[in-house]
């Protein structure tokens, strides 16, 4: 394996390779994290081991992409928003009874 540093366990994420090998992240800290601090005393207290391990193990929510002039209060569908837009301007455009192309200014 490649030599890196982490300095936040948060944002530290096992990779598929050790997940595909059957190591978890609590066999991690204890068989492979190696303590660099200056006293090295991190992995010598079981408080601050456990939290490493809770930190390694939550999963990042996913982010979703904000729909330009969609309000946070509507739920995004996918883009739904666009599709009423649309069947709104459609609607409108079909109810309006013009007798032809628009005029020249």
């Amino acid at each position: 394996y490649d030599m890196q540093s982490w300095y936040h366990p948060g944002c530290f994420t096992l990779p598929r390779k050790l997940k595909a090998e059957g190591i978890t992240a609590e066999s991690f800290v204890h068989d492979m994290l190696e303590d660099a601090s200056k006293d090295q005393d991190i992995l010598s207290s079981s408080d601050e081991v456990q939290e490493i391990i809770a930190a390694i193990e939550v999963k990042p929510e996913k982010k979703t992409k904000k729909i330009k002039g969609e309000d946070e209060s509507t739920p995004s569908g996918g883009g739904s928003n666009k599709i009423d837009r649309i069947k709104a301007n459609l609607a409108a455009a079909e109810t309006d009874d013009d007798d032809g192309p628009p005029k020249k200014k």
